[in-house]
């Protein structure tokens, strides 16, 4: 029996691997990427892994590409959608910034109108990021992460993909670390 069960993970681990690799292009596409993090705003883990994440380094943190995945129902759709919006009106930085100011909040940025207040908070034009997360271009990048994250197995937030294996659950600082700066680059396989 064990033997099976053994036999049974390395078979899961070569699939997670294969379906991994016929991704890469859209997971790894800047080669500074290492780890590709799916998160929803709604999501205690994922609150957890934003506080340890940025504590990383910049260039540590630019290794790790984020994926709105909203996954916990229609309010967490619509912080990512201003999220996105953030995003495509004022840039990554912008984005970041943003992503890391909703987990910092603990929930208090639960629906769309909180959502845009918290990015003129930060400085951002609420108008533009209204229309811009209302864009079709946005709910379509959400539809095509939501089918990326089905193909590659994902069930559940926070999920943290390298080149080479699927980590569900919340990760442990250290073994991010270890990720961005041992693994193999995706190119590299």
């Amino acid at each position: 029996m064990e033997r099976l069960e053994e036999e049974r993970l390395a078979l899961a681990a070569q699939e997670q691997v294969t379906r991994i690799a016929a991704k890469s292009d859209l997971l790894f596409a800047d080669e500074a990427i290492r780890i590709v993090e799916f998160v929803d705003y709604r999501c205690g883990y994922c609150a957890r892994g934003a506080a340890d994440v940025a504590t990383l380094s910049e260039v540590e943190q630019r290794a790790i590409r984020i994926v709105e995945l909203p996954i916990l129902g229609e309010a967490s759709t619509d912080l990512a959608k201003v999220a996105l919006g953030v995003r495509n009106t004022a840039g990554e930085d912008a984005y970041r910034a943003f992503h890391f100011a909703v987990f910092e909040r603990a929930g208090r940025v639960g629906s769309r109108a909180l959502a845009l207040r918290l990015a003129e908070e930060l400085g951002h034009d609420r108008a533009a990021i209204d229309r811009a997360s209302l864009a079709p271009d946005v709910a379509e990048e959400i539809n095509r992460n939501l089918a990326l994250a089905r193909s590659l197995g994902i069930s559940g937030t926070p999920a943290f993909v390298s080149p080479t294996k699927l980590h569900e659950g919340l990760m442990e600082l250290a073994e991010l670390r270890q990720i961005i700066n041992d693994e193999e680059k995706p190119n590299d396989q």
